[in-house]
């Protein structure tokens, strides 16, 4: 007998007759008459072996097996395993969601695995009627769950359609005990246990009115069973094999589908070093092949530049508010998350929790830690809150997803709050090439190139943390013994009219200058006219901006603070100070000394070149892709001495 369908029925009344009359049409037209239809009626106290009994008149390959105790749908599948005659051993649910097209075809796979399991969450699964959001943000918790407790890759483990070869099927029915809505999990664990392979495939499904599910004792159900399960079978479950011929389950030799989420597009007028961050990236992995997606928030139509951003393969999509986007995200991750193949998620103090929404494998980027920022940015309850996220749930929800940081600083910081060492991984910032050697550093009479007054600049978003009012106080400090200094400060952000009242308070309107938010050209221009570039910042994750100063040619001075005492090499590149005196000294060192300041521009450069996004990019790919970096490239080895 080629195969044998198993359907357990409990009051199934309603729906059973259409459910066996599609089948059995479907299997007749496949297989001739070298099919069953095993319909296992267990506890039933209403007509459905009654209805399965008459249909048999009807399809004389349909039996009906009675079971006067109701031992779940695992007892009933179990029971039919025991029975089944078909070299090939398939079982659905009653209520016919999967199509009969799409359970044969898994039948079809058994060619090349042991166990084939019905999905509906991938690229190519087919899903008609949706379940209500309910039934959905349960199966996602569902999902995080099995897979934080027992390893299994797949997308869907509770999908109602599976098929085994007969050999399988008899074995795990001495193996599997559970018998209730963790019946299929357990089946999964047993199989990886036992060495079958197993190939998860794509199914039409539709939700059909009057499946039952009480919430409530379901869940105490599972939380005993996987209790159960947990002590029989060990939280390090073994890995199951999938299909290997299978473009499903696979994504190591194919193009990927990646979803990115930031907090802000790169077109925000607020953007900074996050945002250049995940778009060079993503823009790289699209022009290889990559289908790149950024979730972001919506700085509404008034911000300019909020056109598509979509060369064909790299796509933005922007929804909500700097609040509400974590909601929308969370809506299109339960939505359409299945959808692609890796997410990577860029924790600004936040997270966008991503592994309660999706069983997507998910890397996580840090740049820094907010730490302390939380209770000068925010207002008292809403800073703790954040400080509990970032310190306390953060690391535990991530505990076993890669997680990639821009310095050495960031990662021991992230080590502190609980993070493992082994999960942690450094990838460098890039630097962009627009403007590589745009800025000679010396004329032809071999003096400093700049001309003009002595210039500090400032550049980098206006917040609180960014401790700018430092910055300024320390020019009213210098200005008394330089007449002629300047001071440039480009970027927006909340703290801007605070800056803007302190400069007009010190009367210094007329020699500091308040940009505000600048485009490329004239950022290069800020930078490659600065004398020092500074950042009074209290905590960065690296320091972009400090590295495209050092690429014009513009050694830095900034506190030693995480990020920033890797991004400048103290006494190579620039200089850091650990206090405000220090700072206004670090300052006047490169104001009043050409020479000096000359020597630290050629070193800056060349530390910035060497930083490209192009192998920033590779490396997280190769995290995203497999959880580990297959190379680093070395910072650390310019011979600084022969450069002076």
């Amino acid at each position: 007998m080629n195969c044998s369908l198993i359907i357990p029925a409990y009051n199934e009344e309603q729906r059973l007759s259409s459910t066996l009359h599609q089948y059995a049409a479907a299997l007749r037209a496949r297989f001739g008459t070298q099919f069953e239809i095993l319909v296992i009626a267990n506890g039933c106290t209403d007509g459905t072996a009654a209805i399965a009994r008459r249909m048999a008149t009807q399809y004389l390959e349909i039996a009906v097996v009675e079971i006067p105790d109701r031992v779940g749908k695992g007892g009933a599948l179990l029971a039919g395993f025991q029975i089944a005659r078909g070299a090939r051993i398939a079982y659905t649910d009653a209520d016919g969601s999967v199509e009969p097209a799409s359970l044969l075809a898994l039948c079809e796979r058994l060619a090349n695995v042991d166990i084939a399991i019905g999905s509906r969450h991938l690229d190519s699964s087919a899903i008609g009627q949706a379940q209500p959001l309910t039934r959905r943000l349960a199966g996602t918790a569902f999902r995080v769950t099995v897979r934080r407790l027992f390893g299994l890759p797949y997308r869907d483990t509770q999908c109602g359609a599976k098929a085994l070869r007969r050999e399988a099927a008899r074995t795990l029915a001495t193996l599997v005990t559970e018998r209730g809505w963790a019946f299929d999990v357990e089946l999964l664990l047993a199989a990886g246990a036992e060495g079958f392979t197993i190939g998860e495939y794509p199914v039409t499904w539709s939700d059909v009115v009057g499946s039952r599910l009480r919430f409530l004792p379901t869940l105490i159900e599972l939380g005993k069973a996987f209790a159960r399960m947990h002590k029989r079978w060990g939280l390090d479950a073994p890995d199951v094999s999938s299909d290997a011929g299978s473009a499903e389950t696979r994504v190591d030799d194919r193009r990927l589908k990646i979803l990115a989420f930031n907090w802000r597009c790169l077109r925000h007028p607020q953007a900074g070093g996050s945002e250049v961050n995940i778009f060079e990236q993503a823009m790289r992995w699209s022009a290889i092949g990559h289908e790149v997606t950024i979730f972001c928030a919506d700085p509404g139509p008034e911000r300019p530049g909020q056109q598509p951003f979509d060369d064909g393969k790299l796509t933005v999509i922007r929804r909500g508010n700097k609040l509400t986007v974590y909601l929308h995200a969370a809506v299109f991750m339960l939505t359409q998350g299945h959808r692609y193949d890796r997410v990577l998620e860029v924790m600004n103090g936040v997270p966008f929790f991503a592994p309660l929404f999706t069983n997507t494998p998910t890397t996580l980027l840090i740049h820094h830690v907010m730490a302390k920022q939380w209770f000068i940015e925010a207002p008292g309850p809403v800073a703790t809150i954040g400080w509990l996220i970032e310190s306390k749930v953060a690391p535990l929800l991530y505990r076993n997803h890669p997680v990639i940081t821009v310095s050495p600083t960031s990662r021991d910081e992230l080590i502190k709050l609980g993070y493992r060492p082994e999960q942690l991984q450094v990838v460098y910032n890039g630097i962009g090439t627009s403007a590589r050697r745009a800025t000679p550093l010396l004329n032809d009479g071999g003096t400093d190139e700049r001309i003009g007054p002595p210039r500090i600049v400032y550049l980098g978003r206006l917040r609180r943390y960014k401790r700018l009012e430092l910055l300024i106080r320390a020019a009213v400090i210098l200005k008394r013994e330089r007449p002629d200094l300047l001071l440039d400060i480009a970027g927006e952000g909340e703290h801007y009219a605070e800056i803007a009242g302190l400069i007009a308070a010190l009367d210094a309107r007329d020699w500091i200058t308040l940009h505000g938010a600048v485009d490329e050209v004239m950022k290069e221009t800020l930078l490659a006219s600065g004398t020092v570039f500074a950042s009074p910042s209290m905590n960065e994750g690296w320091g972009l901006t400090v590295l495209e100063a050092n690429l014009q040619g513009c050694p830095a001075v900034a506190y030693a603070v995480p990020g920033l005492s890797v991004a400048i090499r103290d006494g190579v590149t620039g200089l850091l100070a650990t206090d405000d005196s220090e700072f206004v000294r670090a300052l006047a060192f490169f104001l009043d000394r050409p020479e000096e300041r000359r020597r630290f521009a050629i070193r800056a450069r060349a530390w910035a070149e060497s930083f490209n996004w192009e192998t920033c990019a590779r490396e997280t790919l190769d995290i995203v892709r497999t959880g580990i970096r297959q190379q680093a490239e070395s910072v650390e080895a310019i011979n600084f001495d022969a450069l002076a």
